[in-house]
């Protein structure tokens, strides 16, 4: 349920930043650059919590690795950016604080998110495992003898 919650306010948050976006554009005379910046931005990284989403319902552990993926690459990004805010600004003590907060938010996002990608592909190897055990078949046992259409037991009288 706790991906749920994650990625559900993250896709609210960049529907907003759409939302706002097409705001912008349209009632902001002033404010177009800042719409025209925000509507695409807003609607691509809306794809990626949609994917968590529907990657958890659907049980596809491929989705929630390009979720995973997209956290990776937003935190280096956001590590790169924090890197040149310090050396450039000299803002030390608040660059220090934001940093902290931003990767404990990351550790507790996708460690839950990773920990759910991990029982997924559990559950998709155990389905493959069940699907290479059955065979087209059906005539082998765990001994490889063949199964002979005798008559049952039975039917045989003495």
């Amino acid at each position: 349920i706790g991906n749920y919650i994650i990625g559900s306010v993250q896709a609210g948050f960049f529907a907003l930043l759409l939302i706002f976006g097409i705001i912008f554009i349209t009632f902001g005379p002033g404010y177009n650059i800042m719409g025209y910046i925000m509507m695409p931005l807003g609607g691509f990284l809306l794809v990626f919590p949609s994917l968590l989403l529907d990657g958890i319902r659907r049980k596809h552990s491929g989705k929630v690795k390009a979720w995973i993926v997209f956290k990776l690459v937003f935190l280096g990004l956001f590590l790169a950016m924090c890197m040149v805010k310090l050396f450039i600004a000299g803002q030390v003590l608040s660059t220090i604080i934001q940093l902290i907060m931003f990767t404990l938010g990351f550790m507790y996002c996708s460690g839950m998110v990773i920990v759910h990608y991990n029982i997924l592909l559990d559950d998709e190897n155990v389905l493959e495992s069940a699907l290479e055990n059955f065979s087209n078949k059906g005539y082998y046992l765990d001994n490889q003898q063949q199964i002979k259409d005798d008559p049952p037991a039975y039917s045989q009288t003495v």
